[in-house]
């Protein structure tokens, strides 16, 4: 839904701790549901029960790495042109974004 992209925009104003929240919510939700989902996997793609669980799992610790990240999100500071200025990099979420991968 276009409501709900408009939303999920909104989001990138909240402070990255609770966009962590977020995250976590999300990984403790993929392994409460890993089973189904693998069972899921195992049907779309024919591959053993087993290897499908590890792909579960494996995707969920991505979210939960993300979260920890998220309590890390600070501007860098980068050496200037001279020694008067100082560059700060500041990561900002920018919105959806959809990808077609293999």
């Amino acid at each position: 839904h276009f409501s709900d992209i408009s939303e999920t925009f909104l989001r990138r104003l909240r402070p990255s701790q609770d966009r962590g929240t977020y995250l976590k919510r999300i990984h403790r939700l993929l392994l409460q549901n890993k089973e189904k989902l693998a069972r899921i996997l195992t049907r779309e793609n024919g591959k053993p029960l087993k290897e499908s669980l590890g792909e579960v799992e494996f995707s969920a610790s991505f979210f939960e790495w993300y979260a920890e990240e998220a309590r890390r999100l600070y501007g860098e500071h980068i050496p200037g042109t001279a020694e008067s200025k100082v560059c700060i990099h500041v990561r900002e979420p920018v919105g959806v974004a959809a990808l077609i991968t293999p």
